[in-house]
């Protein structure tokens, strides 16, 4: 019931007025301005409403046309994940291009490196950025570079940083290559405290080139591959300098230059090579497998065949080989100055093998490509 005051003529009069719509049709061709609550028993039909729409509650989603509703309407956190049945969202409701790698959320502390869609396109450059997606890196909270698959080409050095690992998709599957003049550096430079996977490092020649540096670094290399083609002197698959690192299952081929090493490694190097495959060839001068000066590698399960020299171990340092096979025209185990490379239960083929000034080479159960025992100085 309402009441209104109704004036006619000068005269006023309380009206209480009763608005009861039943079951029957009432039909109205005058607007209608109504305030207060109105009560309807049944149902209301019109083409259209106007208003907020606030208070309209149980609205089937069939009787929503499209794009009645933006995404500027809903609020933000409003559609959860509760609130979506199950395949609600399919890709064929979803507009070209609506979601960008901007609106998906990954994990924290990992970068992508794809040819489409990733954070970066280039390693080189994903890494130079690390500050922006990796910052206060340490043993508990190291970051991820993943490399999806594709051939990557750098024009500089990949640096690698500590607690940083990267990751590709499979040695066959990613490729970092480069064709930089490398005498101090190589494609990829290695870092303390880190891992880098399931990739191949390969340089497409230069005057001096260089695959894999570590440079007083010790990162561990799992599972990658890498492959140096020289044009000019020197040609270096992998370079320890003062370094340590672990190196499993990785796969080195250098060729072409004038001098052609598989591993160096120098100066104090420490580094363990575990079921590596190490192969070097047309050195003009010469190509050697592995070559060690003042440094004490551990050497196990690796085949090296150098061409030329199998390993090549000098200046000091004592070299320990076991259950490898060590091959190379010239002398499979050469040893000089005060070096000393000790083999175990390995096979050593090839040329002889020799030693100069206080080089010593001992073998303890060694044998030749067809089988026949050595004796304790590896001949």
């Amino acid at each position: 019931m309402k009441t209104k005051m109704f004036c006619l003529y000068g005269v006023c009069f309380a009206l209480s007025l009763f608005l009861t719509l039943s079951a029957a049709s009432l039909t109205l061709a005058a607007d209608i301005q109504l305030q207060g609550n109105v009560s309807v028993s049944g149902s209301v039909t019109a083409s259209s409403f106007s208003g907020s729409g606030a208070g309209l509650t149980n609205i089937p989603g069939s009787q929503i046309s499209n794009t009645s509703i933006t995404v500027n309407q809903i609020a933000n956190s409003a559609v959860t994940a509760d609130k979506l049945s199950s395949n609600a969202v399919t890709a064929n409701k979803l507009a070209s291009n609506a979601v960008t790698p901007s609106k998906i959320s990954f994990y924290n502390r990992v970068a992508i490196v794809a040819r489409e869609g990733g954070d970066y396109n280039n390693p080189q450059v994903a890494m130079s950025d690390h500050e922006s997606w990796c910052r206060e890196r340490t043993a508990e909270n190291p970051c991820l570079l993943k490399i999806m698959p594709g051939v990557y080409t750098v024009t500089a050095p990949l640096q690698m940083q500590p607690y940083i690992d990267i990751e590709g998709s499979g040695e066959n599957s990613v490729i970092i290559q480069g064709g930089m003049n490398t005498a101090y550096a190589g494609i990829v430079n290695g870092a303390d405290y880190t891992e880098i996977r399931f990739l191949t490092v390969k340089h497409t020649g230069a005057e001096a080139a260089l695959g894999f540096y570590n440079n007083g670094a010790s990162p561990k290399m799992t599972h990658i591959t890498v492959s140096v083609t020289a044009s000019g002197n020197g040609c270096t698959g992998i370079s320890n300098y003062g370094a340590s690192p672990v190196m499993s299952d990785v796969t080195v081929n250098a060729s072409g230059g004038s001098f052609v090493t598989g591993v160096q490694n120098d100066n104090g190097s420490e580094p363990l090579m575990k079921g590596m495959q190490i192969t070097t060839s047309n050195g003009a001068n010469w190509s050697a497998a592995i070559i060690n000066y003042e440094s004490n590698p551990i050497i196990s399960n690796v085949k090296a065949d150098g061409g030329n020299y199998g390993i090549i171990s000098g200046i000091s340092g004592t070299v320990r080989v076991r259950n490898s096979i060590i091959k190379g025209s010239s002398s499979s185990i050469y040893s000089y100055n005060t070096a000393k490379t000790l083999v175990s239960y390995s096979q050593v083929e090839g040329g002889v093998a020799y030693s100069s000034g206080d080089g010593v080479n001992t073998c303890l159960g060694a044998y030749t490509g067809n089988y026949v025992a050595l004796n304790t100085s590896c001949n």
